[in-house]
């Protein structure tokens, strides 16, 4: 897996990306429609979802919905 930052520095230099990303299986418009929703978590949770989200250098939202939609089986 490659994170944000490496990937933008790899676009930059106009590397070839085709191995992360799924060109077979491109999301569709309805797939990517957000809905709002409100979680709770304990703290120990959102801590470690912090630290994942600080290595992959996303934010804690986009973090959570790549952990979720890995788990859901849509990524």
């Amino acid at each position: 897996m490659i994170n944000a930052k490496e990937f933008d520095k790899k676009f930059e230099k106009g590397e070839n990306l085709d191995k992360y990303l799924d060109l077979e299986n491109p999301l569709k418009l309805e797939d990517v429609v957000e809905d709002k929703i409100t979680l709770s978590l304990p703290k120990n949770v959102k801590n470690k979802i912090l630290d994942i989200a600080k290595n992959l250098n996303l934010s804690i939202e986009d973090t959570i919905k790549v952990l979720l939609a890995k788990e859901v089986g849509v990524l």
